[in-house]
Parts: C-alpha cells; structure tokens; sequence
C-alpha cells in the first residue's frame, strides 16, 4: 500500500536506537542500515494530524485490489459517514455532480503518492468522466506532521476556487502536482505562478491568501476524514449510487480503481 503513514518511520527510528548499544562495528553497521531505512520510510512516510481526534474507520473495502480499510478507533456513526461521504454546496466537484458514482478523496498536496494518484485519477476520468458515470469530490487532509507546505497551499487552493469557481480549483490541483517535487519541494512563490497560470489576477489571490478564510473549512475536511478512518493520504473512498462504499487506501493503480468503480456502478 502506497501511503503516506507515521508508524514506519517511528519504527525505523526505535530500530536505530537499538543498534547504537552494540560494539562499535555493529554500530557503524546500524547506522548505515538505519540510514537506508530512514532514508526509504521518509521517501514513503506520512503521518495523520493527531491533535484532531483519533484513527480508524466504519468505510468498507468490497474488492480485492483495494487495501483493507482500516478498523481501529473510527467513530463516526453509519448515519454520519454518509453526510460526510455527501457531496455539500462548498465541495468542488470533478464531473458531473449528478453521476451514479462519487469518489471522494482526502489528498494533500504535497504527498508524492497523491501525486502519482492525481495522474491515475486524470486516466479514470476519461473513462468515466466523460460519460457522467463518475464524479471526484475534493476533500482537504494535509499532513502538517511532515508537510509544512501543505496546509498554505491548501488555502491557496481554495482561494484558486473563490476566484475562479470549480474549473480553476481543479486546475489548480493539476498544476500543483505537476511542479511539485513534493514533501515540501514547492517554494511558496510559486503560488501566485500558479493562480496566473490558471488565469486568476494575482493581487486578488494574493489578499485571498492572506486573509486565510478557509482554515475552519480545510480543518473540518480533516476532521470528518479521522472520523471515517482516513490515516494517510491518498485516501479515497467511492460511494455507489445505492449508498455502498469502497475504500481505495492509498496510491492505486488505474487497475485496480476501474475494478473498484466497475462494481460500484453494478450497484443500483
């Protein structure tokens, strides 16, 4: 499973530790070891927000291809789940609103497996996007443990959508992932680059950002996220039109996810 969790670099991290009790060849031989793990673990790691409420999810996994979802501390109701899978009027949706079936997805911007999951997303879409059998419903989960950058960016990408409606956002969210190197490699002055690109006037988005409107939207996003068992990103889940979820945990595959919405659409 390709996401962003905390638990492998802690471990990584314990296991280093470890090693430095050993005689002084066995440490130099830790420490090149540790090095290499930690090295691997950052270049995959991701963490949850803990400070806004604990882990877990009542989201179900019908398909093979998908991750398990997780199982432990969730807390939202059957009943909440689904308002929280709903599409609300502050929501930016990808397709047509009305399409039998809605991926939601919780991204941060700065994850390199959302990253790599936008471009699979972008290959879903003209499959099933054009024919309105599918929507993307955007919900905010930066993972400011380990991506400082995120959250600004977040706002920035919901001023994009002030300023320019739903097509702006989400050609904002294409542009981001397309010049991020990720896990903080975008350099905040390339924002306002990038509102322009998207054709928004740069002083308005510019005192958009500055007011920083949008913190108790991005935060309630994440919060209903934790609440449903979202632990890293990417996280999406689909919703058939009769109501039944599928989770998709992580970076999946354009095989992997047609699989999934396949069956989603199967259920009436």
């Amino acid at each position: 499973m390709e996401q962003h969790t905390q638990h492998d670099v802690v471990k990584a991290e314990r296991s280093l530790e470890k090693g430095q009790h050993k005689d002084t060849l066995m440490v130099s031989a830790s420490i090149i070891l540790g090095a290499i793990i930690v090295g691997v673990c950052v270049l995959y790691a991701g963490s949850i927000v803990q400070p806004l409420g604990t882990t877990g999810g009542q989201a179900v996994n019908n398909n093979n291809n998908a991750a398990a979802a997780p199982q432990a501390g969730g807390t939202a109701s059957a009943e909440e789940t689904k308002q929280i899978l709903s599409v609300k009027s502050d929501d930016y949706v990808w397709g047509n609103p009305q399409a039998p079936v809605k991926l939601v997805l919780f991204t941060d911007l700065e994850c390199p497996f959302c990253k790599r999951f936008d471009a699979t997303l972008n290959t879903v879409m003209d499959t099933y996007g054009k024919d309105g059998k599918l929507a993307i419903v955007y919900r905010h989960f930066p993972l400011t443990n380990i991506h400082k950058k995120a959250l600004p960016e977040a706002q920035a990408l919901e001023c994009a959508g002030k300023l320019g409606g739903n097509e702006a956002f989400w050609k904002f969210v294409s542009r981001i992932f397309s010049v991020t190197t990720s896990n903080d490699g975008l350099d905040p002055k390339e924002l306002p680059n990038i509102a322009s690109f998207v054709g928004l006037n740069t002083k308005d988005f510019n005192a958009c950002v500055a007011n920083n409107n949008f913190a108790d939207k991005i935060q309630k996003q994440q919060q209903d996220g934790v609440k449903i068992g979202v632990q890293g990103t990417p996280h999406s889940v689909v919703v058939a039109q009769n109501g039944k979820t599928f989770v998709i945990n992580g970076a999946q595959d354009v095989t992997g996810v047609t699989s999934i919405i396949d069956t989603a659409l199967t259920e009436k």
